[in-house]
C-alpha cells in the first residue's frame, strides 16, 4: 500500500474513504456515533470493510448495555486502546469467525473495569500470536470439541496430521514439521502444557526425533489456554 492510500495518522486528516466508512458506522446503534470519529484516524483504506464488520459485531456484543453506559466507558483511554487493538487485528483477520472472537474479547474488556480491560488487552496481544489452525488445535483439547463429530470431521486436515517416516517425501515431512511447530508455539505461549513421566535411576529418557528434546508423555490445554478460549467465546466452564 502506498503512502497516498493510507490515512495520515500524524496529521489526523481523514481521506474520503475513511469519511464514507465513518458515515456508515454512524448508522450502527450505540457504538456507531461513539466510535465514528476514532476510526477515521487509523484505518487503512483497503481494510475498512473489515473494520465496519468488526464494529457491527462488537455492537451486537454490547447491545444489552445502555448507550449512555457504553459512552461513558469509551471515555476511558484503556477502553479506546483496547478497541483500537481489536480494530488492527480485525483489519488483518481473513474470516468472520476471527473477527467474532476478537470482538468478544474486546467487549469483555469494555464491559468491565480496569482489571478486566488489562486482562482483555493482555489476552488480545496473546491472541494476535495464534493463527486460526492453532485455535482449532487448542479447542481440540476441550471435552466439547472432542465429542463434536462435525468439528472433528471439519478440521480433520488439522487434527489428524501425517506422521513422517523414513520413506516420506519432502511434502510429507513439511506437513508433519508444521504441525509440530504449531504445537510447540502453543506450548511456548503457555496455552498448552506438557507432562513428562518420571525417569528412574539408570533409565534413559525417550527423546523426540523431530525436536531433539525429551519426549512428553502427555499434552493438555493450560489454564491460560482455557481462559483465552473462554474470553473469545469458544469455551465455557463446563468444557473441562
Amino acid at each position: 500500500m502506498t503512502d497516498e492510500k493510507r490515512i495520515n495518522i500524524e496529521t489526523g486528516k481523514p481521506d474520503v474513504g475513511a469519511m464514507v466508512v465513518r458515515g456508515t458506522v454512524g448508522l450502527i446503534p450505540v457504538l456507531g456515533p461513539i466510535l465514528g470519529e476514532i476510526i477515521t484516524h487509523f484505518i487503512p483504506n483497503q481494510r475498512q470493510d473489515r473494520i465496519s464488520d468488526y464494529i457491527q459485531r462488537l455492537d451486537v456484543q454490547l447491545s444489552d448495555l445502555h448507550e449512555q453506559i457504553v459512552r461513558e466507558k469509551m471515555k476511558d483511554a484503556s477502553a479506546i486502546d483496547l478497541f483500537e487493538e481489536g480494530g488492527f487485528q480485525s483489519a488483518r483477520a481473513l474470516s468472520d469467525k476471527r473477527r467474532d472472537e476478537v470482538s468478544a474479547l474486546v467487549a469483555y474488556g469494555i464491559r468491565g473495569e480496569d482489571k478486566e480491560r488489562i486482562e482483555a488487552k493482555r489476552l488480545l496481544l496473546l491472541f494476535r500470536e495464534v493463527d486460526d489452525d492453532q485455535i482449532v488445535i487448542l479447542c481440540s483439547y476441550l471435552r466439547r470439541y472432542q465429542q463434536d463429530e462435525m468439528f472433528q470431521e471439519r478440521h480433520r486436515h488439522i487434527l489428524d496430521p501425517f506422521v513422517a517416516h523414513l520413506g516420506s517425501d519432502d511434502e510429507e515431512f513439511d506437513r508433519a514439521t508444521m504441525y509440530e511447530l504449531s504445537k510447540q508455539q502453543l506450548c511456548s505461549l503457555g496455552l498448552l502444557s506438557t507432562s513428562f513421566k518420571s525417569i528412574r535411576k539408570g533409565e534413559i529418557p525417550e527423546f523426540d526425533s523431530n525436536t531433539g528434546m525429551m519426549k512428553a508423555s502427555y499434552t493438555q490445554i493450560s489454564p491460560l489456554g482455557r481462559l483465552l478460549l473462554r474470553r473469545v467465546g469458544l469455551a465455557d466452564d463446563n468444557d473441562y
